[in-house]
């Protein structure tokens, strides 16, 4: 509802005209992946453990690119790119990290 309002906001100020086949489709394809992925981003998380989930929900930030280019020729500026190293490089540590320590959590306490 939030990205309707504020695209439709922001276009206030450009011509409308139709929508061609090619975009259409394009819209229409994007739509449906968007929608595909926020069900499966809701489901992982009621089923999985937040600790092993939550790192993947950035994931989007190190594929997307790709698709976007490929589908819709955009690529990435460099300061979309300096806003996504962080997410992604966090997401890269904790991965690895929150098997550490779930693993350290199964073994039990430390022998002396």
């Amino acid at each position: 509802m939030a990205v309707t309002l504020c695209a439709g906001a922001a276009s206030l100020g450009t011509d409308w005209g139709p929508v061609g086949r090619a975009a259409g489709l394009q819209l229409s394809g994007a739509t449906a992946c968007l929608i595909l992925g926020d069900i499966l981003s809701v489901m992982s998380i009621r089923r999985g453990e937040i600790g092993f989930v939550a790192p993947f929900r950035h994931t989007g930030l190190v594929w997307a690119p790709g698709p976007g280019f490929f589908a819709f020729g955009d690529r990435p500026d460099p300061l979309t790119l300096a806003r996504a190293l962080p997410v992604a490089a966090t997401g890269i540590f904790t991965l690895p990290r929150e098997g550490r320590l779930a693993r350290a959590a199964r073994s039990g306490p430390p022998r002396a």
